[in-house]
């Protein structure tokens, strides 16, 4: 499995965990355009790899940092409609479910990535009737490299050869 794929698959499994994210998914722009005839979401969360840039090589793993933002959709007045969650102060459930993303994800870390670290935290504006909440997580990520080098013998003696 690749790093991105192990870092998406990781954070899907644990936003899928929160009863009150009807969809969890790859960014793909899903809210940008007219939802006309396409299922409605109250709530979705989408996993955005933002970033990876890979620097030094130690041994046969290179190491970098990643950027991957989860992008929190909330349907505005979809509180009032779900019993479990309606908030009659001041309709503000989405900060409720904002630290519940947060607290789930800080420190989650796989097999090719450290523990992740939320970094910012932004809300854009709203794109056809959903709140938007970017919350972007950095993470250093490892990777194993192909062998560069190979050791042979040659006539007894050992040489280092570049495949």
């Amino acid at each position: 499995m690749t790093v991105r794929k192990e870092i998406f698959v990781k954070i899907k499994t644990i936003l899928e965990q929160i009863p009150e994210i009807e969809l969890v998914d790859l960014q793909r722009k899903q809210f940008s355009a007219p939802q006309d005839g396409a299922p409605t979401y109250n709530t979705a969360a989408l996993v955005e790899l933002k970033s990876m840039s890979w620097g030094s090589i130690m041994g046969q793993k290179q190491e970098g940092t990643a950027t991957v933002d989860v992008v929190l959709y909330v349907k505005n007045g979809w509180s009032g409609q779900n019993g479990v969650t309606n908030h009659d102060d001041f309709d503000l459930v989405e900060i409720d479910l904002h630290e519940k993303i947060i607290k789930r994800l800080q420190s989650l870390k796989g097999d090719a990535f450290k523990p992740i670290q939320l970094t910012a935290e932004t809300a854009e504006e709203a794109v056809n009737e959903m709140m938007c909440y970017r919350l972007a997580f950095t993470t250093d990520v490892y990777r194993d490299l192909s062998l560069v080098y190979t050791n042979r013998l040659l006539d007894n003696h050992p040489v280092i050869t570049v495949t």
